[in-house]
């Protein structure tokens, strides 16, 4: 399996890191676990959606690791697979 990561393009002059501890508190996010974020604006992009990163989670489930997954899109209702926790969040 080969794992690729798209560059975010995020312009460092204007977003900065904020700390970790405080941002996860303030949006409602578990402490202790990796967040995924993906965007799937398009059902057409077939590389940056749910069904490509379905068996990645799988591997992630053998790792014991917790994990929460947020997609930004509408598509399915979230769902707990394992130590994997999905949210689908709309656009707005």
């Amino acid at each position: 399996m080969v794992l690729k990561v798209i560059p975010s393009g995020v312009n460092r002059k204007v977003f900065r890191r904020a700390d970790h501890t405080e941002a996860r508190h303030d949006l409602g996010l578990p402490h202790g676990a990796t967040i995924l974020f993906v965007t799937n604006g398009s059902p057409k992009k077939t590389w940056k959606n749910y069904r490509t990163l379905q068996p990645v989670l799988v591997e992630i489930l053998k790792t014991g690791t917790k994990v929460l997954c947020l997609f930004l899109s509408d598509i399915n209702p979230s769902e707990q697979i394992g130590n994997v926790k999905i949210r689908f969040i709309p656009c707005q």
